[in-house]
């Protein structure tokens, strides 16, 4: 009876965690601790004159709390403890407060639709109740419907367009406009032809690579720069030389007889990125340079690379392969802050060997054993002793010494030359020769530019010098090129722009041969395979090269039948020069804002050495 007339006369407000208590009332906390949310009553009980009254086990399955050491809030900790539950508070005059679960509210059916700035209705916009996975889309008229509580949120979301959040309430049907996103709407890609689209509405796989991925890099070649930067996008080199050639296919091969290279677009002007093959003896397997490398990866603004077939549209079957689109910083016309400015960039690279054979150091020169001025490394042992061992073989010293290679030439043109070799010999041990051929190379890239805006922003210009030095690690292979570029955009009317750009590329590649073959004459071997299959024990960094009489090669080989790799690389180089000019032309009107109307002119020239 007591309860029932001290609940019958005590007032009752029905309040939230956030404002149950006065703010005045604080609690302090000692240290740190974690505490369920019993506890956290407990604690608020003994610090203040509340009386908590719920029914036991409610908070069970709530999680604790984490609390710091200081003083905090009766409200602010009520709220942390409660967070996210549906729950009743109310509190007498007398400072009970109780606390029970609310009854959950019943879904209903929401429904509206969804339309854009222009009443337009969009299609596929995502609806979803905040907090949850429960969501729908918006049908080709813009209709949507979903079941939801009340007070629960509904976002909005669509490409192009700023979220919009409604809170649902008594009335189930909600009509949203939404509004356009201008920050989405600049993320642009050049599609083909100039023409720009939203990057999330065009109906292919489309991948940008930015400047700052592509300058100051160690490789002077764009292919191999973009290598590991595009899904999908695979690079091949076609040797480990400078200026060497790389195959560019984008999602696999689609062809067993034809070309697989992805088409390059610079500045709206295509060209083919096909390895330029040379034919005859001497260029058998030796593939150059191709004509991506002429591009100078500093000069470059932005990359695009297009994947789908439907992006090759506007380039017929040259671009079926898929399309790299690259936008210069002298192309890209595009106006910026009104001031000028100049850069010098200079970088300086060593170009290395990546991987070298591991080479065995037991066994030397000849065969079955025993030394012998052959090919192979199955030779005499490096131990003195043991049945393999060079002690035991005739062709060798008690001093470890074997036989000068020219001493035992069946060349007349050898032994006429070197009569003073007669009968010299040499230290019988490994030796390092392919470490001592192949030295790192040195690379240096340096870059000017210079790039402005009128006062009023309404004309650009930008120009740069590029040029690389690139000294291989091969002997005799390097890579001298030089890129000037120059570009502008000016708007001459109010609906008028004009822009144009010109572009030019020298590109001097020397390279000895690499391609191994027994054609005889002057194709007697290529460059790495002979360094790579020296026998052992020979220094032929050391070896005499050239014929000092008529300058011939000269080898360790009895017959002298294989060139010497110095002296392939001396004397037997391919030199491609390469120049290459183009340059474009635009006359812009926009007929309104969303329609433009162009008139482009574009060439190109490529003339070779």
């Amino acid at each position: 009876m007591r309860a029932f007339l001290f609940l019958f006369c005590t007032m009752v407000f029905s309040l939230t965690p956030k404002n149950a208590f006065s703010q005045n009332v604080k609690i302090n906390i000692v240290e740190d601790k974690v505490l369920t949310v019993d506890e956290v009553f407990d604690l608020i009980m003994r610090q203040t004159e509340y009386v908590f009254i719920y029914k036991a086990g409610m908070f069970k399955d709530f999680p604790r709390i984490k609390l710091e050491s200081g003083t905090i809030r009766a409200n602010k900790l009520l709220e942390k403890s409660l967070a996210n539950n549906r729950l009743k508070i109310t509190i007498s005059n007398d400072n009970i407060v109780f606390i029970k679960e609310m009854p959950e509210k019943l879904q209903q059916k929401i429904s509206g639709v969804v339309t854009d700035s222009d009443n337009l209705p969009l299609p596929g916009v995502t609806v979803l109740i905040e907090g949850t996975s429960r969501g729908t889309l918006t049908d080709f008229d813009g209709n949507y419907a979903i079941l939801a509580r009340e007070g629960e949120t509904l976002i909005f979301t669509y490409v192009g367009q700023n979220t919009e959040k409604r809170i649902v309430g008594s009335n189930t049907v909600i009509h949203v406009k939404m509004t356009d996103d201008t920050e989405e709407l600049e993320e642009v890609v050049l599609t083909g032809q100039g023409i720009s689209k939203k990057q999330k509405a065009i109906g292919y796989a489309v991948t940008t690579v930015k400047s700052a991925l592509i300058e100051d890099r160690t490789e002077g070649d764009l292919a191999r720069v973009l290598s590991g930067k595009v899904a999908g996008l695979n690079v091949t080199n076609s040797t480990g030389f400078s200026g060497s050639g790389t195959n560019i296919v984008i999602r696999g091969l689609t062809s067993f007889t034809g070309s697989n290279q992805a088409l390059f677009v610079v500045d709206g002007v295509p060209f083919r990125n096909d390895i330029t093959q040379a034919s005859g003896g001497f260029y058998n397997n030796n593939q150059s340079t191709n004509r991506a490398f002429d591009i100078d990866p500093n000069d470059i603004a932005e990359v695009q690379v297009l994947k789908g077939l439907a992006a090759a549209t506007l380039y017929g079957a040259e671009g079926s392969n898929g399309v790299i689109l690259i936008t210069t910083k002298s192309g890209s016309g595009i106006p910026g802050a009104t001031r000028s400015s100049v850069s010098v960039s200079q970088s300086t690279f060593i170009n290395a060997i990546a991987t070298k054979p591991d080479y065995q150091n037991k066994y030397g020169q000849g065969s079955d054993g025993k030394y012998a001025n052959t090919l192979g490394s199955w030779g005499a042992s490096y131990d003195k002793d043991g049945p393999l061992g060079w002690g035991v073989d005739p062709n060798i010293d008690e001093n470890g010494n074997y036989p000068h290679p020219f001493s035992s030439s069946t060349d007349e043109n050898v032994l006429n030359a070197f009569s003073n070799l007669q009968g010299a010999r040499l230290k019988y041990q490994p030796q390092n020769s392919f470490d001592e051929f192949f030295k790192p190379g040195i690379v240096k890239s340096t870059s000017i530019s210079a790039n402005g805006n009128s006062a009023d922003g309404s004309s650009s210009f930008s120009t740069s010098i590029g040029y690389l030095d690139d000294d291989s690690f091969i002997p005799g292979n390097s890579v001298k090129r030089t890129n000037i570029s120059v570009g502008g955009r000016s708007k001459i009317a109010d609906k008028l722009t004009v822009s144009a750009s010109m572009r030019y590329s020298n590109t001097n590649l020397k390279t000895p041969r690499n391609a191994f073959d027994f054609d005889g004459g002057d194709d007697r071997g290529g460059i790495y395979p002979l360094v790579l299959i020296a026998p052992r024990s020979l220094d032929i960094t050391n070896l005499p090269y050239k014929n000092p009489i008529d300058n011939s090669s000269v080898y360790y080989r009895t017959s002298n039948d294989f060139n010497n790799p110095k002296w392939l690389a001396e004397n037997l180089k391919y030199n491609q020069i390469t120049d290459r000019y183009f340059w474009t032309a635009e006359l812009n009107y926009a007929l309104n804002k969303k329609n433009k109307y162009k008139v482009e002119n574009w060439a190109r020239c490529l003339l070779y050495q």
